[in-house]
């Protein structure tokens, strides 16, 4: 079942990757789609005692919020009020992940000095990020939230390397550049361009990353 469902994740990467370059409207469930999956693949290791049950609910739970956040994300093209409601899933979803990896490399015996170290980077990671991006005043309470927990998952994915927790290293780290990548897309500072990012090269690094990232959690639950 695991093999299947690995096959599947593979299969919606690379379907996705096409789809998403054409910007064809099977993006909207296609994307949702791929956390979706590996969510339930996480939940059936947890349930098979591949990985351990508590941080394999927890995982397959905050994967299928991601889905959720990516299905009403795609919606809000159309209807741009649903974008907050995006942005919820996706914080709630994102602070679990944080939670869980800061948790367990407190259990792992990780020092407090490690775990102070690793949120003082995510913090100077996050400052970078926002200072390219050209916020609305409407929207700056809940970019700050974002950005909150982005620094705790940055410093849960540094604090998991000190752990022995590689692929809670891996999804950390790079669901916070992927989503640091999303967030240049959404809101470009045209006084402050990224010369040796243009736009045209935003899309496929989003999406080199974020597969990268959900195949280290397949390969964690399998």
């Amino acid at each position: 079942m695991a093999f299947l469902f690995s096959l599947l994740i593979v299969a919606l990467a690379i379907t996705s990757t096409f789809v998403q370059a054409r910007d064809h409207i099977l993006k909207r469930y296609i994307s949702p789609a791929l956390p979706a999956c590996c969510g339930l693949l996480v939940c059936y290791g947890a349930l098979t005692a591949n990985v351990p049950r508590t941080e394999g609910l927890v995982v397959a739970l905050a994967l299928l919020l991601l889905a959720t956040s990516d299905a009403v994300f795609e919606q809000s093209e159309d209807k741009p009020g649903l974008f907050p409601v995006a942005m919820l899933f996706g914080v709630v979803s994102g602070f679990l992940f944080g939670f869980l990896f800061n948790v367990v490399a407190v259990q792992a015996g990780v020092p407090l000095l490690v775990h102070v170290g690793c949120g003082l980077l995510g913090l100077l990671a996050a400052f970078m990020v926002y200072r390219y991006l050209d916020v609305e005043p409407a929207l700056r309470v809940a970019v700050y939230v974002y950005l909150a927990q982005a620094v705790l998952l940055f410093a849960g994915g540094l604090a998991s390397i000190f752990a022995g927790r590689y692929p809670f290293a891996v999804w950390g780290i790079l669901l916070f550049f992927s989503d640091a990548l999303v967030g240049l897309r959404a809101f470009p500072d045209a006084e402050r361009p990224l010369a040796w990012l243009p736009p045209s090269r935003i899309l496929p690094a989003i999406l080199v990353i974020y597969y990268t990232a959900l195949y280290g959690l397949v390969v964690w639950a399998t």
